[in-house]
């Protein structure tokens, strides 16, 4: 599955726009607001990436965790705080909790 989800990575156009004035650019991976960069860590943009990708999808969080952790068991408070970190830099932007379930992002502009 992980391999399935990194093809799907692979596979995202070169420049998206968000809405808002946000580009994401895969290729090197790059957020900007109104042509600003918006500093992500890489697990923040593993994130935001996974997202986009399955954009108005929900993205199960164990599957979140298994892309962005890798072999590391974590605890459901890790992805959470990392998920507020993400929608603090991007407040225009909704990602939206499907409790029980995992994440969606809904249309891009």
């Amino acid at each position: 599955r992980l391999r399935h989800y990194q093809r799907q990575l692979s596979n995202i156009e070169d420049v998206i726009s968000l809405g808002y004035g946000y580009t994401f650019s895969q290729s090197p991976p790059a957020l900007t607001k109104n042509g600003s960069p918006i500093l992500l860590t890489p697990k923040e943009m593993t994130l935001l990436e996974l997202l986009i990708k399955n954009c108005n999808q929900i993205v199960h969080t164990s599957t979140l965790e298994e892309i962005i952790w890798k072999d590391i068991v974590v605890s459901e408070s890790s992805l959470r705080s990392l998920l507020r970190r993400l929608r603090k830099k991007l407040p225009e932007i909704e990602i939206k909790t499907v409790r029980g379930f995992g994440f969606i992002l809904s249309s891009v502009t």
